[in-house]
């Protein structure tokens, strides 16, 4: 099955809408969200969750499942529609490195370690895992990857340690690769196949939400990342839509974030459901990463 990648594409996925008040915090403004803003123009936008402040800069266009937050440099990264990967400081717009890539590269990811970035498109009938210098964007490998059935657009994770670049089937297989190679290493059928997958490197979690028609209920569900057994699953207790490649984790609450129709950014406890915390944005922010910066203001 051919996977086919999309620019500035939203995909709802289920669900029925709800509103949440945000809570009074008075701690300091850390709490970040960085994605892409559509209107006549599309922008690349950071809120500070507690305040509000935001700050946008002008892009063209982005390709889905192509976004990454590098936590080296602090920079927000997406592959645009000229062939180019651009990794930008969130905050002020600025550009802190733009590298030509392959046409359509998504499932990106970043080893902070080799300095390398990591993705896959689909070329000449197969599936193709690169990776790329990151500092001059010379091509260090591509190799051909069978990926059938087709792969989750929103749910991959790189080991940096065992350096394995992670995809997840539609059958619910995780694949293993060997991104110098093209090896799968191994594969290991999960318990569930989540969209919006996180990776809790420190934990070893893959993190996500699954819907259940037949009870027309969402679910959060975290997986063993190396086996794919399920480690937990719990009903989120306010129902709520969900969008493709726009969800996050907050490792200092435990919480995974999502945004509901009503632009509402919910940060929902993963051992009970229960909605912490929320924070209403007034606009739809496209493929978000929740990012902390260091206690240096206050409100």
């Amino acid at each position: 099955m051919k996977y086919i990648g999309f620019f500035s594409s939203i995909l709802l996925l289920a669900g029925v809408a709800f509103s949440c008040e945000k809570s009074k915090d008075h701690s300091p403004d850390t709490y970040n969200l960085t994605g892409f803003k559509s209107g006549n123009t599309s922008e690349l936008v950071n809120v500070k969750l507690k305040s509000g402040k935001v700050t946008a800069s002008p892009v063209e266009c982005y390709l889905l499942g192509s976004t990454l937050f590098d936590p080296h440099t602090g920079g927000y990264g997406y592959v645009d529609c000229y062939g180019k990967f651009n990794l930008m400081d969130p905050l002020t717009g600025d550009t802190i490195r733009s590298i030509t890539v392959p046409e359509f590269l998504s499932h990106t990811a970043i080893d902070t370690v080799d300095g390398m970035l990591i993705g896959r498109t689909y070329e000449e009938t197969s599936n193709y895992v690169y990776k790329i210098n990151i500092e001059t964007g010379t091509t260090i490998a591509r190799n051909p990857v069978d990926l059938t059935p087709g792969i989750l657009s929103c749910t991959y994770f790189y080991k940096e340690s065992e350096k394995e670049y992670v995809l997840m089937r539609a059958d619910s297989t995780l694949v293993f690769i060997n991104p110098g190679t093209g090896e799968v290493l191994r594969t290991a059928k999960a318990a569930a196949a989540p969209a919006n997958g996180y990776y809790d490197a420190p934990n070893g979690r893959l993190i996500g939400v699954t819907y259940n028609a037949a009870s027309d209920q969402n679910f959060l569900v975290t997986l063993d990342a190396e086996t794919g057994a399920l480690v937990h699953q719990v009903q989120i207790q306010e129902r709520n839509d969900y969008y493709a490649c726009m969800a996050g984790f907050d490792a200092e609450t435990n919480c995974y974030i999502l945004l509901s129709p009503k632009n509402v950014v919910l940060f929902i406890d993963i051992e009970t459901g229960e909605i912490r915390d929320s924070y209403g944005i007034g606009f739809q922010i496209q493929e978000f990463k929740f990012w902390r910066e260091g206690l240096t203001e206050s409100e």
